[in-house]
């Protein structure tokens, strides 16, 4: 998977990220960042930033640790509580 800045994601069930960064499972953010660890060896050199609110960015996430929201899905309850709460 490559995202792409600007494309709607959201965190993969039982990711790490959602348990280190607090956010909620369901919760929607925006890609903010896109990039590729040069570093030789590197586990899962996709990276990404992602900010979930004003208050909540995710810098340097694992890109495999979130799933792409095509347009139309009906954003889920969570995420506007996250929204709300910011």
């Amino acid at each position: 998977m490559r995202v792409k800045v600007g494309q709607t994601v959201r965190v993969r069930p039982r990711s790490p990220v959602a348990l280190d960064w607090e956010i909620p499972a369901q919760a929607q953010g925006t890609v903010t960042c896109t990039y590729r660890l040069l570093r030789e060896g590197a586990i899962a050199p996709e990276r990404v930033d992602v900010r979930f609110s004003p208050n909540r960015v995710v810098w340097g996430a694992r890109e495999s640790e979130f799933e792409v929201i095509e347009d139309g899905q009906t954003p889920p309850a969570s995420a506007a509580r996250l929204k709300a709460a910011s």
